[in-house]
Formats: structure tokens, C-alpha cells, sequence
């Protein structure tokens, strides 16, 4: 284990070095070979102070993510960073590049630091509930002021260690080749000085403004008024325990909420969501092709989405070209291509991305094209006449993409000349800001084909989710089911607003009736239809009725909510005479129920999805929930969801209901293969070879 922490001695000061690959990730290894380089260490004479550093870009990424999820293993990282803090002789840590969760806790249990401009901090880990482990909690207020410590510890983002907010946390070395040397300056003096090393060790900047301080702690605290933040109000009592507590039982308080955190159903729910965006990206054809590098984008149709890919594209240094079938729509893609590049502003420099952007009228300019992009209206015969003019220019590796979410991939395939190389690409909504990108596959598109258009919108730093049998988007049938639900209480004469109720108390922010009303319940109808032949759902009974009453949603002013403004939805309270016969509502289940059920049906969809081979795990369909349809991280998605409330559980939830309606409730074969065997959804959630299929 020492070998991960080789040793230098340089004018009676030890150059401690980590080398645990490119992140020196602080494994249990690592911490042992540290404890045990720092012990001989604090009996060695010839050794007046230490320099903590590492091997490569970055100084450490902290703690393995895999490792946060579990009991604390040994030796702990508060075990570490309390024998530094309390080390005989100063330590100094010189840090660069990313300095993440633990290796945090690390640079704090050191006397002093010193850092390259480069050097980023951050606690990503708190975006999966979880506290820090090390004493950061205690020792980050007492060096910078409490507004900003909040701030870095409630994970807020990475920043720099030269920013205003990072002020005395670190020196700030001249250039990287200076950081050691300047270091190893900086512990010659402290080791001469103890009175310097003592102020270093033991400053309060928090203390110095009590006032300040409470009224930070009180912002923060208002900040998660109403809110479900468990894990981020245990943070904050933490904060203020640095500032009242001598620093241990500071420390022992930590210690003890964030393992409360750790057990909690909220942190549980966000690591699964947190580990589900990361596994999305992991797909089977990655081992069996290598992408081609695509040079730039062709985008056919020049529509407020055509224009924000576009502007994505060209913020990331790729350039695009728009094409449009006259002058009048060439001005109008123009117009909202600069819009769209202002509005990324933040992203990059909008007039140099503008300047990689070109519209044209021109379809031979496409004659050069590796990737294709049509986002005409949703038509199969007009998208179908598309691809039959673009064949005529097109080389024929050209990759040709569909932006439908809706038609089906296997009826846009059909007449293309080279169907290994076509697929849909659907970016998300909303484009420009959202984070998915669906990659529809089509019944002959090649492994190269779905590799190298992933590789293409990761570039564009977006993430990609590969969809490999469900004719159009996955979220299609997973919104369907929800709405189903929502249609099956109706018929038992539950109110729509009792669901919604129970839903948004669960996390979804709009429900289900709500939610349909900000779309557009003819819109809705329009979006049915396109996807009737391959999603058969009942709901498109209630949208109609709705509509034959003059109900259209929020932009009609009225559907199952009355709009007086579009942000302020109000009960109907003539929806149950229409809906209900005139009755009154039944009296609801109670929420949980209303939510097992929800839970129930949203699996059994999902696991229709897996046995099609659309989704290739489990965790897929929770990111895409999560990260496009706006399902409660806190939740982790509705397979996660659905394992939560127990597998035995759900399927004699579907079991009882599956006479009601056979095409929501009644149990995918596998659900009750997997209760037999002991099996659940995360069973199914493992990467490359570790990856186990749907049971028959």
C-alpha cells in the first residue's frame, strides 16, 4: 500500500506524493498508506514538516462513489484527516486541478495550503444527500466566512480556489511548475514559526462576525423552507455547531448525521438517480464498433429546435449548416439562430458560435454531409420525402438522423438508401437547456451508426440515452402510463385533484391533471395520434370528452383546472359533473395508495420497455424519467421507486387491479419471474459483462 505514496526529502521537509491513478481516488488502500507514511513520519528528526501533494492533473476526486453509499470502512477518512489535523509538525498541501468531497476534508486537516489558479473545489457528493466525512463541515467556516462555506459545502458548483468566494483557503501559487517549491517555501517557514502554524490551525473567520454568520445560517435555512432537504438542513446544523461546539464534538456530530443521511430513503433515491445518469451512457454496440469522428453538422428544417441544436453545436466549436427551401425561411432560422446563441451567452462567446453557423436555401450544400439532421413537422410522408430528396445529395456514409419523438423509427427506415446508417436523435425539451438525448435505434442501424452519434452528443456535453426497440421516444410510453392511472381513478370517481395532490406531495411537480393542462389536451389528442398504432391507450376517450366541452388546457383557460393566469391553476368545480354524473367525488384513497398504484403501473411499463429491448437497464428508464420528465430525483425514478416500495409488493398491487384495465395493470411476465427468484430492478442495472437481462 505505501507504494501509493512515495516519499522525497528535500531540506528536512517530506514530499508526501499520492499516486492512485489519474483521480488519486481515496480508496481505503490509500488512506492506509497515508496513516502509515504519516506515523513514521512523526517520529523521524530529520523531518521538520510535510508537503501533501499528488501525481497527476488533479490532486484527488475524493472518496470512490461507490464507497459513499456503504458503511464507513476503515481506515475512515475522518480517521485520516484527524491524525493530520493533530500531527506534531506542520503540513502543508499542495493541491491542483480538482479537489473533490473527501480530498477537501483532506486539504482542510492540513495546516496550510497552497494551490495552482486551476485548482477547483466542490462537494459533488451532497447532490446524492450524503455529508462530507472528514471534518469539512467543522473546519471550512472556520476559513472562509459562513456565507461562502455554505455555499462550497451545499454543493453549489465547483469553484476556484482563486475566486472571491474560495478567499483564504489557499495560497495562490505564481504557475503550476511553482507549486511544489512553493509549498515546501511555505512549510520551512511554518516549521520556524509555531505562532504562524498555531493561527493557521486554529483561526475563526466565521467567529470574527457573529452576526454575519447567524444571519447566513438563516438564509440557508430559508432557502429549504417548505422543501424536502433533509440532508441539506443537517448540513446547515452542522455549520452552526462548527461555530458553538469545540471541535470535537463538532466532528462526532457530523460524523453521526451524515450516516442518518447516509440511511435515509432521500439520499437513497438521489445516488440511484445520481449513478443512473452516469450508467445511461454505457450501451452494448460501445464494445462491438468505433464511432467515426463527425466534422460537422447538416440540420434540415430550421425550426426553433433546429436552431438551438445548432446553437449547442457551434457554442462546443462544431460548425453547422441550416438548410431551408427559401429566402423568407432562411431570414426566419437566421433570426432564431442569433436568438438561441444569445441565450447560451453564459456558455461561450455568442458571436463566435454564430459565426460557425451558416443558413442556406442551397440543398446541394448538404453534399458533403457526415451527419444529417431533419426536424421537419411530424409527418412520416413528409419526413419520408426528406430523405428521398437528401439521397439524391447525400454521400452515401452520410448518418441520417429524425428528430421525431413520436413516429415510429421502423416506418421512417423504409426507403432508405443506406438503413444501416439511420436512427432518431431526440434532443429532450427543453432543448437548449435540457441534458438528454435520445438515440432512437431502427431495425438495421449499425453499431457504428449508434457509436458514433453518441460520441458526437457527448461532445456536445450532453447525455445520451440509447432507446434500441421502442418505436419512438421512451418517455412516450411512460407518460401514457401515467396518464392512464390518472384516467383509471377518474372512472372510479376519484377527483383528479385528490391524485394530483397526493403526486405533488410525492414529488412530481404538476401531477398528472395539471400537467396534462399545461401541455394542451389537443395537443395531446394530436400527439396520440401519432403514436396510436404502437401505444393503444384509453385516455384518449377523456381527452376527447374534455375537448367536445370546450376544455383545452391552460391555454384555453380552462381543462381539469380553471386558468385564471398561466401560473395559477384553480379546481373546477363543474369538472365532476361533466366527468362524474353529477356526483360528488368518492372519497380518495389515501396518498400512498394513489402513489403504489402510480409506482405499480409506471414499472410494469418500464418493464414492458426492458422486455422490448428499448431500454437496455432499469436505471435507463429512471434517468430518462428524472432527467426529462421531471420525476423527484429524491425519488430516484419509478423503477427505483417501485423496488422502494417492495417487488412482492407492487406485483399484487398490478395482480389486483389487472381485471380493471388488463393493459396497464396486468403483470409483465417477468415481474413475477423476479419475486420468484429474490430479483430486483437493481439486479438488473449492471454495466458490460456485469449486465443481467430482464428474467423470462
Amino acid at each position: 500500500m505505501a507504494e501509493q505514496v512515495s516519499l522525497q526529502v528535500q531540506d528536512g521537509i517530506a514530499i508526501l506524493r499520492m499516486e492512485n491513478g489519474p483521480q488519486n481516488t481515496l480508496s481505503p488502500d490509500l488512506r492506509a498508506a497515508l496513516i502509515a507514511r504519516f506515523s513514521a513520519l512523526a517520529d523521524a528528526d530529520e523531518v521538520s514538516a510535510v508537503v501533501l501533494t499528488s501525481v497527476g492533473a488533479a490532486f484527488s476526486a475524493g472518496l470512490d462513489i461507490g464507497e459513499l453509499g456503504r458503511p464507513v470502512q476503515e481506515p475512515s477518512l475522518m480517521q485520516l484527516t484527524s491524525l493530520l489535523a493533530e500531527f506534531p509538525k506542520p503540513i502543508v498541501a499542495a493541491l491542483r486541478g480538482r479537489v473533490l468531497g473527501g480530498a477537501v476534508d483532506l486539504a482542510l486537516a492540513a495546516h496550510a495550503r497552497v494551490a495552482s489558479a486551476d485548482t477547483h473545489v466542490g462537494f459533488p457528493a451532497m447532490a446524492m444527500g450524503l455529508l462530507p466525512l472528514g471534518g469539512a463541515t467543522q473546519r471550512l467556516p472556520n476559513i472562509l466566512t459562513a456565507p461562502s462555506a455554505l455555499r462550497v459545502l451545499l454543493g453549489e458548483g465547483m469553484f476556484a480556489v482563486s475566486s472571491a468566494v474560495m478567499d483564504g483557503f489557499a495560497e495562490i501559487a505564481a504557475d503550476n511548475a511553482a507549486l511544489e517549491a512553493q509549498a515546501v517555501e511555505l512549510a520551512k517557514q511554518l516549521a520556524q514559526h509555531p505562532d504562524q502554524w498555531d493561527r493557521a490551525r486554529f483561526a475563526r473567520v466565521s467567529a470574527a462576525d457573529p452576526i454575519a454568520t447567524q444571519a447566513a445560517l438563516q438564509s440557508a435555512r430559508g432557502q429549504y423552507h417548505g422543501k424536502v432537504a433533509p440532508s441539506e438542513t443537517k448540513l446547515i446544523e452542522c455549520v452552526e455547531a462548527s461555530q458553538l461546539l469545540p471541535l470535537a464534538a463538532g466532528l462526532a456530530l457530523e460524523e453521526t448525521l451524515a450516516e442518518d443521511c447516509r440511511l435515509s430513503d432521500y439520499a437513497t433515491g438521489l445516488r440511484h438517480a445520481y449513478l443512473a445518469r452516469r450508467r445511461i451512457q454505457h450501451f452494448p454496440e460501445r464494445t462491438e464498433a468505433k464511432p467515426r469522428q463527425i466534422r460537422h453538422l447538416w440540420l434540415v428544417g430550421g425550426s426553433a429546435n433546429a436552431c438551438a441544436i445548432a446553437a449547442i453545436t457551434a457554442t462546443r466549436g462544431t460548425g453547422v449548416t441550416i438548410y431551408e427551401r427559401n429566402a423568407a425561411a432562411v431570414a426566419e432560422a437566421e433570426a432564431r439562430v442569433e436568438k438561441a446563441c444569445q441565450t447560451l451567452a453564459g456558455r461561450g462567446d455568442p458571436a463566435a458560435a454564430l459565426a460557425q453557423i451558416q443558413v442556406t436555401a442551397q440543398l446541394q450544400d448538404l453534399a458533403a454531409a457526415d451527419l444529417v439532421l431533419e426536424t421537419v413537422g411530424e409527418s412520416v410522408e413528409a419526413k419520408q420525402q426528406v430523405f428521398q430528396a437528401l439521397d439524391q445529395v447525400l454521400p452515401p456514409d452520410a448518418i441520417r438522423a429524425s428528430h421525431s419523438a413520436l413516429l415510429p423509427m421502423v416506418e421512417l427506415a423504409k426507403g432508405q438508401a443506406v438503413p444501416e446508417n439511420f436512427l432518431g436523435l431526440h434532443f429532450h425539451a427543453p432543448v437548449l437547456r435540457g441534458e438528454l438525448v435520445e438515440l432512437i435505434a431502427g431495425p438495421q442501424t449499425s453499431a457504428e451508426t449508434l457509436v458514433t452519434v453518441a460520441e458526437f452528443i457527448t461532445g456536445l456535453g450532453r447525455l445520451r440515452l440509447r432507446n434500441g426497440g421502442h418505436p419512438s421516444s421512451m418517455a412516450e410510453p411512460m407518460l401514457a402510463a401515467l396518464r392512464e392511472v390518472g384516467w383509471y381513478f377518474l372512472l372510479q370517481g376519484i377527483s383528479p385533484y385528490a391524485v394530483d395532490q397526493a403526486l405533488i406531495d410525492y414529488g412530481l411537480p404538476y401531477g398528472v391533471f395539471a400537467a396534462m393542462d399545461r401541455v394542451g389536451l389537443d395537443v395531446l389528442s394530436r400527439r396520440l395520434a401519432l403514436v396510436a398504432a404502437s401505444l393503444p391507450v384509453t385516455h384518449a376517450t377523456l381527452l376527447q370528452l374534455m375537448q367536445q366541452d370546450g376544455r383545452l388546457g391552460r391555454h384555453g383557460g380552462r381543462g381539469f383546472y380553471l386558468w385564471p393566469d398561466p401560473q395559477t391553476p384553480r379546481p373546477d368545480p363543474e369538472l365532476s359533473t361533466l366527468l362524474n354524473d353529477a356526483q360528488p367525488w368518492r372519497t380518495p384513497p389515501k396518498p400512498a395508495e394513489i402513489v403504489e398504484v402510480t409506482v405499480a403501473a409506471l414499472a410494469n411499463q418500464g418493464a414492458k420497455l426492458l422486455r422490448a429491448g428499448a431500454a437496455v437497464r432499469p436505471s435507463d428508464i429512471d434517468a430518462l424519467m428524472v432527467l426529462s420528465q421531471a420525476w423527484p430525483r429524491r425519488q430516484g425514478g419509478p423503477m427505483h421507486s417501485a423496488e422502494q416500495h417492495g417487488m412482492f409488493a407492487i406485483l399484487q398491487i398490478l395482480r389486483h387491479r389487472a381485471e380493471e384495465v388488463p393493459a396497464l395493470f396486468d403483470p409483465d411476465p417477468a415481474l413475477a419471474a423476479m419475486v420468484k427468484n429474490g430479483q430486483t430492478f437493481s439486479d438488473l442495472n449492471g454495466i458490460g459483462r456485469n449486465r443481467v437481462v430482464l428474467p423470462a
